[in-house]
């Protein structure tokens, strides 16, 4: 589809969006650094310079689209990963502004969508650049890989929004494959979401005294509060361990999981409450969740199938597999990483033992099913020879 006006170009769209993006990361960086100097201002302006206070305002707009921090020299790699849904609306509101008055073509969105992802992502590298220091600091290099991440979501949200999905051929030797693995990953992502609400619904009484002695006026509390509801993306990967078998690190040497929890004091976060205290008895009937969802897709899998060849059974089969494996090491990595020095560097899911529960608990209905349906065909056709013998 051509654009309705022939005097616009793709190259007529790259200054206004350059603009546009300039325009949305500056009201992005003003509005996220209000509350750090807020808060310096209220309260704990004896804590440092109005300097540094500043410094780390700025970094408040990198930090938010979920850049890994250095306070004092302590990493911090676990974020609530929620804030990033701000930039991901300012910037999408940015594209939109565009895209709403062009019709598209490949040349037209890659001229909107190049120059916001690239000018968004050079101011997160310039701020991480310019405003870090010994005090709070975050890698450029970091910052302008996951701000273009980010501001690729914003831009391609924007673009479904206003055209619609896009038509992939996808080929038929994966197209099942993968829409079995998407689905088996949404399926097991509902679980987690239900699972570590509930556990935090079971233990909310603690959760309240642990935001009670790290907040004391109302305000503070909110924000606690606020902080802690944005953690839910790294719950919901803590979920997803939990359901296929390792459970999260609690530190270096420590685990919780819902069969085996060995755990040393943990910091004062109210998030942290949905961790399981003791081992859950039976426990070990959660990995049935994954199991027989497993299952029920790979009968669907091959009911879609079985007329097919079998290559194209196996190479759908592979794909499922690839798909859910990829996906429970992005949200493994996504919940993972640091939370404070020294024990503490080691928190959250592990990638290798959480590919391992793929393995043990979602792989082996697949591994039966390209088993069992050699075999399967082999008897049916030695029937059919017996038949034309007959």
């Amino acid at each position: 589809m051509e654009s309705t006006d022939p005097a616009v170009s793709a190259k007529d769209l790259i200054t206004p969006a350059v603009i546009a993006a300039i325009w949305a990361a500056a009201f992005g960086v003003v509005i996220a650094s209000l509350p750090v100097l807020l808060i310096w201002t209220l309260g704990a302006s004896g804590a440092g310079s109005l300097a540094v206070a500043v410094k780390a305002s700025l970094l408040a707009w990198p930090i938010s689209h979920g850049a890994p921090v250095l306070v004092t020299g302590v990493a911090i790699d676990i974020l609530p990963l929620l804030t990033a849904l701000f930039p991901i609306f300012i910037l999408r509101r940015a594209a939109m502004r565009i895209f709403k008055i062009i019709e598209p073509t490949r040349n037209v969105i890659a001229a909107i969508a190049i120059p916001i992802i690239s000018v968004n992502t050079l101011i997160c590298f310039g701020l991480g650049w310019l405003a870090s220091d010994d005090v709070i600091a975050i890698s450029p290099v970091q910052a302008a890989v996951i701000a273009a991440v980010v501001s690729a979501i914003a831009v391609g949200w924007a673009a479904v929004s206003a055209y619609g999905l896009p038509k992939l051929q996808v080929p038929v030797t994966i197209k099942l494959g993968l829409r079995v693995g998407l689905l088996i990953a949404a399926v097991l992502t509902v679980a987690a979401t239900i699972l570590v609400l509930f556990r935090l619904g079971q233990n909310i009484s603690s959760a309240v005294s642990v935001a009670a002695s790290i907040a004391d006026t109302r305000t503070e509390k909110v924000l606690v509060w606020l902080l802690t509801f944005g953690y839910l993306p790294v719950a919901i990967s803590w979920g997803f361990a939990w359901l296929l078998g390792p459970g999260v690190a609690t530190g270096v040497d420590t685990a919780s999981s819902f069969a085996v929890v060995d755990q040393a004091a943990l910091p004062a976060l109210p998030w942290l409450a949905a961790l399981p205290a003791t081992a859950v008895e039976n426990g070990w009937y959660l990995l049935l969740i994954p199991a027989i969802t497993a299952a029920f897709f790979a009968l669907l899998l091959w009911w879609s199938l079985h007329n097919e060849s079998y290559r194209v059974l196996f190479t759908n089969t592979l794909t499922a597999i690839a798909t859910i494996t990829a996906i429970a090491i992005g949200l493994a990595l996504l919940g993972g990483g640091s939370i404070g020095p020294g024990r503490l560097a080691v928190f959250g899911p592990q990638w290798l033992p959480v590919m391992g529960g793929v393995f043990v608990t979602i792989a082996p209905a697949f591994v039966l099913l390209l088993v069992l349906e050699p075999i399967r065909r082999w008897i049916v056709t030695r029937q059919k020879r017996k038949r034309l013998d007959a």
